[in-house]
């Protein structure tokens, strides 16, 4: 039987304590922004505290009853797509282009009529000034309309762990596969990002399924579409998000 193997290498126990240093954010990070979001629920985050986690993200209005609803549905299918485990390392995030009106009740409403409800989704707004400066960074382009409305375009972008823009789809209408890949290949890297983020030393090595292969080693994040491989996927995610969570709880103590 042709297996694709995956090794992960131990863990040192040498490199269990983390740096009290945070490694410096890409010149190029949505982080670098500043940005403070406040959710449907009141609470107030910085964009940056989602660091570590590939990020889903696009822009709305809450009283926008035409593409919005689309963009937001858009967004839910590409998460149905992942398997559990990945979603639970996702954080989808809507930004409002009308801070003014789109209070917590607003987000909410707009949160609950488009079924964004799980505790990972984030239906937030931002001051006036930061929202210009997020849109700029996405490439949305926006203008208000007469009678408050908004002319938008339509972007979700994936961004890594360190809050770098790795995609863009404008496309509502059906799934973006090129998009899609991206997102499940920074989804799958989560849990190489937090290892990183602590210091510690792990590999993963997967070796090529065909036999006449050369016989090298890929360090690569494939994995091949099969219902038998999908589930040695599934399991191995699971097994990488559990072990970093783990010495993640180490460095800080709290294990």
């Amino acid at each position: 039987m042709k297996l694709l193997l995956a090794v992960l290498a131990m863990l040192a126990p040498a490199l269990l304590v983390a740096s009290a240093e945070p490694q410096t954010l890409p010149g190029e990070s949505l982080y670098q922004l500043k940005l403070e979001l406040t959710t449907q629920d009141g609470t107030r985050i910085p964009l940056a505290q989602l660091r570590g986690h590939p990020v889903l993200i696009s822009m709305f209005y809450a009283s926008c009853a035409g593409v919005c609803p689309a963009i937001a549905f858009t967004m839910r299918r590409m998460e149905a797509a992942l398997t559990p485990e990945e979603r639970s390392a996702l954080r989808p995030v809507l930004v409002s282009f009308d801070p003014e009106h789109d209070t917590n009740e607003a987000l909410a409403e707009f949160a609950h009529l488009n079924k964004l409800e799980g505790p990972q989704w984030i239906v937030a707004r931002t001051p006036q000034s930061r929202v210009r400066e997020l849109a700029a960074a996405l490439g949305v382009r926006y203008r208000a309309l007469p009678g408050g409305a908004f002319s938008h375009s339509t972007i979700i972008a994936v961004l890594d762990a360190d809050g770098v823009i790795r995609g863009q789809t404008s496309n509502i209408s059906e799934l973006d596969p090129d998009f899609m890949r991206m997102l499940a290949q920074h989804v799958l890297r989560r849990t190489v990002s937090i290892i990183r983020g602590q210091h510690h030393g792990g590999t993963m090595l997967f070796l090529p399924p065909e036999p006449e292969n050369d016989g090298s080693l890929a360090v690569k994040y494939p994995f091949i579409r099969s219902a038998g491989r999908g589930r040695f996927r599934a399991v191995m995610v699971d097994i990488m998000n559990t072990l970093a969570e783990i010495h993640a709880g180490l460095a800080d103590g709290l294990v």
